[in-house]
């Protein structure tokens, strides 16, 4: 009985066969390799990302890990609330903006954030008015009289956005005196706002949660 030939090998010359293009197997064709080339041209663009990635995760390891220790030698910044009232500041802690939002995240608002734009402006004036008359500092109406002020700043006890103002003036130009100073208190008036605000010719603007501010007060965060 004779043996058949295997179904993809020649039955005379026993050599492998392929598929010609209309469909019928050629003796002595190989199979593409075109597959296996694209197979292990995938492996090797896999490996050459994943050894990237790697390198890329180590570097970054490094530079947080070398990041930490600078700010470890860093010498610690001096206390500018030396001295102050601890109450002061625990007393703060709980304040609420707008919303309900924590004062320290949102910043004041309402009031609170006029009354800050205020003394600056108070500042701002008391400057100029030292320069241009080479004098003193100059009381609200005469602030307002030289147009550096507002009409709204006139009189001893101007209020202004919800807050009473207090200026003070001490000392001139003159030698022989004492040096020139000014201080503003702002207090808000019928629950306008929590804080009691402070500036002075030589002060940032300060606060306190129960009273008239003072010197001796911690900063205002936001100025």
């Amino acid at each position: 009985m004779p043996v058949q030939p295997l179904a993809n090998f020649c039955g005379g010359c026993r050599k492998p066969l392929s598929r010609a293009y209309g469909g019928a197997l050629k003796a002595g064709s190989r199979p593409s390799r075109l597959p296996f080339l694209f197979l292990g041209l995938a492996v090797v663009l896999t490996a050459v990302v994943l050894g990237f990635l790697i390198i890329r995760a180590s570097q970054d390891r490094i530079a947080r890990a070398a990041s930490q220790q600078i700010e470890k030698s860093k010498p610690a910044e001096p206390n500018n609330n030396a001295g102050i009232d601890p109450k002061a500041e625990t007393s703060s802690s709980p304040e609420r903006g707008a919303y309900g939002i924590p004062r320290n995240i949102i910043g004041p608002t309402g009031s609170e954030a006029q009354i800050i734009s205020v003394l600056k402006v108070i500042r701002t004036a008391e400057a100029t008015y030292m320069t241009e008359t080479l004098k003193s500092y100059g009381t609200f109406d005469e602030l307002v009289a030289l147009h550096y002020l507002n009409p709204v700043f006139a009189g001893g006890h101007p209020v202004v956005s919800g807050y009473s103002l207090t200026l003070s003036i001490q000392g001139s130009v003159d030698p022989r005196g004492s040096p020139p100073s000014f201080k503003v208190n702002a207090d808000p008036v019928s629950g306008s706002g929590r804080r009691h605000y402070y500036i002075a010719d030589n002060s940032p603007i300060r606060y306190n949660l129960s009273g008239p501010a003072s010197d001796k007060d911690p900063f205002e965060d936001y100025q």
